[in-house]
């Protein structure tokens, strides 16, 4: 199994601290947070002499699929890591379903925002096909009194639609959604390509670390070793940019999902 650090924890000046941790782990970007030209200079210095996969996480602060809009210019927007993508190597690219949805949707709205974020998912895998780049779509959460744009069924309908889809679950959005993680392990199974590992209390997207929210790690790591055994672990918290975390977690879940003692 191959384990990842997200950069959520290293805004800023604390991005060239990720150099520091161990080089089988993987370091994912978000590609919001710099330029392009911020990332050519600064990926040199993350990368070196590091045998941990490198990924991309796409637009997803400031851009919304489910939107009603010009779909080029988002095509367009979409594409802009793709020289980064190559340039480093990157192993997949993560696409979020959706933004952050506006309250009191009715039923007929949400299900035109689905049909639209649907349409897009399916132009922009063409792209990446085209383009050689692995495309994983994740799992996004609503917020307190906003429901998710898509619920468990109709998130796995995505990859009814797009049999050679691949799937990044989030576990920390499943719970917050009120998803069936091990249903979903089951159902998708190896098109499962990697997962945002975090945890929360089921009320907030808190990023913790795991094993401090309600998430069953125990069960989570019994179906990753049953249908998803190739997937990348993405430890994806918020605030903590201390190195021994992700090394003290790292040996926690390969311990569970291998049954060592």
């Amino acid at each position: 199994m191959d384990f990842t650090v997200s950069a959520l924890s290293f805004v800023g000046p604390k991005m060239k601290w990720m150099a520091q941790l161990p080089k089988d782990m993987g370091i994912e970007i978000f590609w919001e947070y710099g330029s392009e030209d911020y990332w050519k200079q600064m990926l040199p210095v993350l990368l070196s002499e590091r045998s941990g996969a490198f990924s991309i996480h796409g637009p997803s602060v400031c851009e919304d699929i489910s939107q009603a809009g010009n779909t080029e210019a988002i095509m367009e927007r979409l594409c802009r890591p793709f020289d980064v993508y190559h340039r480093f190597h990157s192993r997949f690219y993560v696409l979020h379903t959706n933004g952050k949805m506006p309250p009191n949707l009715t039923p007929e709205e949400a299900a035109q925002r689905r049909a639209i974020a649907l349409e897009r998912i399916a132009a922009f895998q063409e792209r990446c096909k085209a383009s050689d780049v692995t495309l994983v779509v994740e799992n996004v959460n609503g917020a307190p009194g906003i429901p998710p744009l898509f619920l468990q069924t109709d998130f796995l309908d995505i990859f009814k639609q797009l049999p050679d889809l691949l799937c990044l679950l989030d576990t920390g959005h499943a719970l917050m959604s009120q998803m069936d993680i091990s249903a979903i392990q089951k159902t998708l199974g190896s098109r499962i390509f990697a997962y945002h590992v975090h945890d929360n209390d089921g009320t907030a997207d808190q990023h913790m670390r795991i094993g401090q929210g309600v998430c069953d790690w125990t069960e989570w790591a019994a179906h990753y070793q049953q249908y998803t055994p190739s997937a990348e672990i993405v430890f994806e918290y918020d605030g903590l940019p201390q190195v021994s975390v992700y090394q003290e977690d790292q040996l926690y879940l390969e311990k569970i999902i291998t049954h060592r003692t």
